[in-house]
């Protein structure tokens, strides 16, 4: 909960500043490569892993 709460006032900040379709648009870009990076060596595993069978 005390991320959520920090997190606010930074999304509310950023929205006045660039509006809420920007804002939003880019932290989602932020999450998706956030994702990404995240499960990257499971993805390069699987696709070695797929060339071994």
């Amino acid at each position: 909960m005390e991320i959520i709460t920090n997190f606010l006032p930074l999304f509310k900040e950023q929205a006045m500043q660039y509006g809420l379709w920007e804002t939003t648009l880019a932290y989602l870009v932020l999450g998706v490569c956030f994702i990404i990076a995240w499960r990257l060596p499971n993805i390069i595993n699987s696709i070695k892993n797929k060339g071994d069978k």
